[in-house]
């Protein structure tokens, strides 16, 4: 293949399914393979899917690209995904959980009720840059505190997709700040976490 030599290998986790690639310096894909993943709705307003089935088929498409084009030299690895999703991971990185609430799941309603009802809301919202909304990663982390204690406690990390991802990756659990942003338990201003969010979200 012509000009695979220094590529970008792009990861890409979607909430229907996952896709890597292989892409120049100039930016255009010289390969993309990609999986299907599963979407799960236990109860009404619940949206789930498996962390390790997100890890699985990202391994098989890297490994698909990598097999199509053995003389290609990966130079860097990027990886974006949904948004918002929530993994509680032990120590060595393995999902805590069957499954993980993603960014369109809605149990955490009663979670963004009670932080919605503190007088103090509006400018803890205005902290956050955010309104309180089930999609904010914090809000799924009080519902994991509240309704699975001991995934909760036993949580070494609690992470979102692409961060879950990274991890298994090349071992660093990290953030950025557009993710950050996502939880609504980081200062918008100053860009660290929040010790006024943290406490009224109710999280460690």
């Amino acid at each position: 293949m012509a000009g695979a030599s220094n590529c970008v290998l792009a990861v890409d986790i979607g909430t229907q399914s996952t896709r890597a690639a292989l892409v120049d310096p100039a930016g255009t894909i010289l390969d993309v393979a990609g999986s299907p993943i599963d979407l799960f709705a236990p109860h009404p307003g619940w949206a789930e899917q498996d962390p390790e089935q997100w890890w699985d088929t990202t391994v098989a498409n890297i490994a698909a690209v990598m097999a199509r084009n053995p003389e290609a030299r990966v130079a860097a690895a990027g990886v974006s995904a949904q948004m918002h999703s929530l993994v509680a991971v032990d120590a060595a990185g393995r999902s805590l959980t069957p499954r993980s609430a993603i960014w369109s799941d809605k149990r955490c309603l009663d979670q963004v009720a009670g932080f919605a009802g503190r007088a103090d809301a509006g400018p803890l919202s205005r902290l956050a840059g955010n309104q309180p909304l089930p999609a904010w990663a914090g809000f799924k982390m009080a519902w994991l505190r509240d309704h699975d204690p001991d995934a909760y406690r036993a949580a070494d990390r609690l992470l979102v997709a692409k961060d879950f991802i990274n991890l298994r990756l090349c071992g660093v659990a990290a953030t950025d700040p557009a993710e950050a942003s996502g939880t609504f338990l980081s200062d918008t201003a100053t860009g660290q976490w929040s010790p006024a969010l943290l406490d009224a979200v109710g999280v460690d």
